[in-house]
């Protein structure tokens, strides 16, 4: 993650977005910015997986039987440059990308596509339209996992979180984080992945084994496209 923190830090140099999918080595928790090594909980099983601090926030998740991409938009855009194309209807303004607007407008712009790819390998796929956050304006108690969360962009499968994204701006730019889970880890062996589902939906011949080849390119066709169709780009793959 340390690439994704330079690819940020090198934006100002750079007038393309950057998108790089990768998955680990071993099975590794990554704190959110904001969270603590006390914030882990005492349970045995986390004191034996490796564990890393994102430069974004959001609570913590387990890189295991899953996909991680960071997407570097530069802030070279002004105020009438390429806005998403499919975002939310009540939203009541369209900044540009890479500045300090509401976030959800990205997030939006980039999940709709997964959506749509999710759906198209016949799963219930869609936004989660719901935020865990706050109680009537007020701070609740956030669980420890990001995928215990919910925010309304993050997306689900029958109500199950499978994708969830965070962020981190400077001045020269926005980086996006997303984590895709595959298939449930031995290590939070209560949240699904999208293979988990399609198992339930006898979808055998693409459930049988995790194919990170397969997977990948998955990924990165739904990624590409929604951001296509969000604002016309220039492409580094990394």
């Amino acid at each position: 993650m340390e690439v994704d923190q330079a690819m940020l830090q090198q934006a100002e140099h750079c007038k393309s977005m950057v998108l790089r999918i990768y998955r680990w080595e071993t099975p590794t928790l990554s704190l959110g910015h904001f969270q603590r090594d006390s914030d882990i909980p005492s349970d045995e099983a986390w004191s034996q997986i490796d564990r890393v601090t994102r430069k974004t926030g959001g609570g913590a998740i387990v890189h295991d039987h899953e996909l991680t991409y960071s997407l570097v938009i530069p802030h070279v855009q002004n105020q009438h440059d390429s806005q998403p194309t499919e975002i939310s209807q009540h939203a009541s303004s369209t900044p540009s990308f890479g500045t300090k607007g509401p976030s959800e407008l990205v997030y939006r712009a980039i999940h709709i596509g997964l959506v749509k790819g999710l759906q198209d390998l016949g799963l219930n796929a869609a936004l989660a339209e719901e935020c865990t956050c706050k109680i009537d304006g007020v701070p609740a108690n956030q669980s420890f996992l990001c995928f215990e969360r919910r925010s309304p962009v993050d997306i689900v499968v029958d109500g199950a979180k499978v994708v969830g994204s965070a962020q981190r701006r400077n001045q020269f730019g926005l980086l996006q984080h997303g984590s895709v889970l595959l298939r449930r880890s031995f290590h939070a062996p209560h949240l699904a992945g999208i293979q988990d589902f399609l198992d339930a939906n006898a979808r055998a011949e693409l459930a049988d084994s995790l194919d990170w080849g397969k997977w990948t390119c998955w990924l990165t066709k739904n990624l590409q496209t929604s951001l296509e169709k969000a604002f016309a780009g220039y492409w580094l793959f990394g």
